[in-house]
């Protein structure tokens, strides 16, 4: 069974590997070094402001696995995509 850790990780990875090259390698290291530090707010506002900010296209799909984790997180509504 995941632990909480693990889940928030395996989210994180899927969103992060479903935005592919929208991302740029620094944005990728910014979100996965707090990750790695288990800030995943931090990471989850790292990572909405990245797209905000860079008015990234999302599909529906990755649209659906932020919502995912917004939940998971209780940060749902706190996102600039609502």
């Amino acid at each position: 069974m995941e632990t909480l850790r693990e889940q928030y990780e395996r989210q994180f990875s899927e969103v992060i590997k479903s935005l592919g090259a929208r991302l740029t390698h620094d944005d990728w290291q910014e979100i996965q070094h707090f990750i790695d530090v288990h800030e995943y707010g931090v990471a989850f506002d790292t990572l909405t402001g990245i797209l905000h900010d860079g008015a990234i296209e999302l599909t529906d799909d990755v649209r659906s696995q932020i919502d995912a984790l917004a939940v998971h997180l209780n940060t749902e509504g706190h996102w600039p995509y609502d």
